[in-house]
């Protein structure tokens, strides 16, 4: 562990005093821009959360209802919120509490990547990077989901693939990097695509042999609390769920007659509502009759027919998923507007970045970002998706701008 504070971080303290600097910075703005109260809007996670507060176990994760057992939601986030409140209440301590902690992940997420950044010598523009992440108040939905969380597990873990390619890690900077990754995979499972990417980032960089001693303490690591939760959801559904089931669900709302288009994943409520039940307590009752587990079966088979079926109108929905994961705009409200805006000029920022190609640091970020982006190419996205990759737009950006600034003076 001593090896690991020495050369992911560097000076521990400055770290810390860092991270210090930019919660500080964060849960300010965040605090004005959304005073807490209590704990009452509900997503499926909440449910979820508040399913565990009363004792009936991870389920319920749709407000239509009891809806038993439950595989749609990842687990960290839920019981990570049902402790939080079990600890100071769903009143405005509670709202407090889920501020702070939000922040809090999301600031050191921030000293990461200024971490990350200077550890190739771009110590500047990590730090620009840093400060313009945490000056921007998170919107609104993101204290009630997980991305802020999967961000700084997906950051610390690029800040310990830099120091393995490197050779500068061993076998506690391994096994530090096993235990981050599971935990960034129980938060959201679209990161193993992430993981995977940097396996082959690894093997294509040392080689197979020194890539083979990395693996070992990572996998052993990760396996066991990952595995466990597969082993409960075999336990609980009898079938073989990796840490959650919700893909089939996804599909049937983005694959179907009412679906939007080219350019466009927004869905007016009377296509989103035969397919969730969420929504509609009718379809809550067939998932009920049914099992989650065939449930989101039945909707997968539906999607995949349906594709099957519109082979040139999948492929337009396809492209609109996929575009509006980069630039999410759409006009649902001045909020909504504004934040697709931001991010979108993030992204054509972000093109610049490309001159730092050649780096190792460049490869790590690029094959995060684009690894896990993959997988909104099937479901319509929105844009707290974007959240756990954005700070790789955002440095990026600010490299690429360094580097046009210092080409331009030179000449």
């Amino acid at each position: 562990m001593r090896e690991y504070w020495k050369h992911a971080f560097c000076r521990p303290r400055r770290f810390i005093a860092l991270w210090a600097i930019l919660f500080t910075i964060s849960f300010a703005i965040n605090l004005v821009a959304h005073w807490p109260k209590p704990v009452m809007v509900r997503t499926e996670a909440v449910n979820v959360s508040f399913a565990l507060q009363r004792g009936e176990g991870f389920s319920n994760p749709f407000s239509t209802g009891p809806n038993g057992p439950t595989a749609h939601i990842a687990p960290l986030y839920p019981m990570f919120h049902a402790a939080l409140c079990s600890i100071f209440g769903t009143g405005m301590a509670g709202g407090f509490a889920i501020l702070a902690v939000t922040t809090l992940m999301w600031s050191l997420q921030c000293a990461m990547v200024r971490r990350f950044a200077g550890f190739y010598g771009r110590h500047r523009a990590g730090t620009i990077a840093a400060f313009l992440l945490v000056l921007a108040p998170l919107p609104k939905v993101l204290f009630r989901w997980e991305a802020a969380f999967t961000a700084a597990a997906i950051a610390g873990c690029a800040c310990l693939i830099a120091t393995i390619l490197a050779r500068r890690a061993g076998v506690a900077s391994h096994a530090l990097l096993g235990g981050l990754m599971a935990i960034g995979t129980l938060l959201n499972p679209a990161t193993i695509l992430i993981w995977t990417a940097w396996a082959g980032l690894l093997v294509f960089k040392l080689g197979f042999r020194p890539f083979a001693k990395v693996l070992l303490p990572v996998a052993l690591v990760f396996a066991i609390p990952v595995g466990a939760w597969t082993v409960r959801n075999w336990v609980v559904f009898h079938h073989l769920i990796f840490v959650r089931d919700n893909l089939g669900l996804e599909l049937a709302a983005s694959y179907n007659d009412c679906a939007l288009t080219v350019m466009s994943p927004v869905f007016s409520s009377t296509c989103y509502t035969p397919f969730h039940p969420n929504d509609d307590l009718d379809v809550e009752r067939v998932l009920i009759a049914m099992g989650e587990f065939q449930f989101s079966a039945r909707c997968r088979d539906q999607a995949i027919a349906w594709i099957r079926a519109h082979p040139a109108q999948s492929v337009a929905i396809t492209a609109g998923h996929y575009f509006y994961f980069w630039f999410p705009v759409e006009r649902a409200g001045p909020d909504a507007l504004i934040l697709g805006i931001i991010i979108s000029i993030v992204t054509l920022l972000s093109f610049p970045g490309i001159s730092w190609r050649h780096n190792d640091g460049f490869q790590i970020a690029m094959t995060a970002m684009l690894s896990y982006s993959a997988i909104y190419l099937l479901f319509r996205s929105v844009p707290r998706y974007r959240y756990p990759v954005l700070w790789v737009s955002v440095l990026l950006a600010t490299i690429g701008i360094e580097t046009w600034l210092a080409r331009r003076k030179s000449r």
